[in-house]
């Protein structure tokens, strides 16, 4: 009880009182880029952020945003008006022009920048009260472009992260390459070129997937994942993303409205809002 009290008072100290060391701040260190800059430091050894422990990601996730600009500052062209829900186990289609808010719309679950008026709930809390870090360790992305180094397959798909061969395995299953990578003489352990050029546009595609599924994420987002494949592997691609959906929460961008036609709710995004979305 005296720990978590001290602990209480060292929160306290850093974000209501005079006590923040932040850099620049002139808030008394009540913003975001304060509080992790001291979760950083292990000056908030936990207390800091309770809500880390209590949220299940891939539950639902909320947008009450009434308008949502860069560094929460109101200006002409910001997102406005976005009030939806995503549960777990949908599909989310984000269609739209270029420039009319897509991935606005996910930088905000990213927290590369806040809502200047509203908030974004992850099962319930504002994801203003996660932690930068447990909160991106939750999201996947799958982008258009794959990077493929010359290393083996097992090691594209940890990236970076210690090789479990067993969480390897499972995370090409559910990608559906498992059986091509076994029929290789050397299995996960296959050499690929840089690039990856000695794979299929579609093999490329499907390590990018069992490389954010080796994350085990609660929230997918594939950001023009299959613009650049033929009408065939994309449908492959996308009846596999179907097939590991039910776990998950996915949002799919995509400018072509055949890879999202069977999402769950599909949103039309132009000039900043959402100017349709239907299921």
């Amino acid at each position: 009880k005296m720990e978590v009290d001290m602990e209480k008072c060292k929160r306290d100290e850093i974000i209501k009182n005079c006590g923040c060391t932040y850099p620049g701040c002139s808030k008394k260190g009540k913003c975001c880029d304060c509080i992790e800059y001291h979760r950083e430091r292990n000056e908030l050894p936990g207390c800091l952020f309770p809500s880390d422990a209590e949220a299940t990601y891939n539950r639902s996730i909320e947008y009450y945003c009434n308008r949502c600009g860069w560094q929460g500052e109101p200006k002409e062209g910001d997102m406005t008006e976005i009030n939806i829900t995503a549960k777990k186990g949908e599909i989310i289609g984000l269609v739209g022009d270029s420039g009319g808010g897509k991935t606005s719309f996910i930088n905000l679950l990213l927290r590369f920048y806040n809502p200047s008026e509203g908030e974004i709930l992850i099962n319930g809390i504002d994801e203003k009260e996660l932690s930068l870090k447990t909160l991106r360790e939750n999201i996947a992305v799958v982008p258009q472009r794959v990077y493929i180094f010359n290393d083996s397959i097992s090691a594209n798909i940890a990236y970076g992260k210690t090789i479990d061969e067993k969480k390897v395995r499972e995370a090409l299953k559910k990608a559906n390459l498992l059986e091509f990578v076994d029929s290789l003489d050397n299995g996960i352990w296959t050499k690929l070129s840089e690039n990856g050029t000695n794979l299929s546009g579609g093999q490329r595609q499907r390590i990018a997937i069992a490389r954010a599924l080796y994350l085990n994420p609660s929230i997918l987002i594939l950001d023009e994942a299959t613009s650049a494949l033929d009408n065939k592997s994309e449908a492959n691609i996308i009846q596999t993303i179907e097939n590991i959906s039910k776990n998950l929460i996915i949002f799919i961008i995509a400018h072509r409205l055949n890879t999202i036609e069977n999402s769950d709710k599909i949103l039309v995004f132009k000039n900043g809002e959402i100017v349709c979305q239907d299921s």
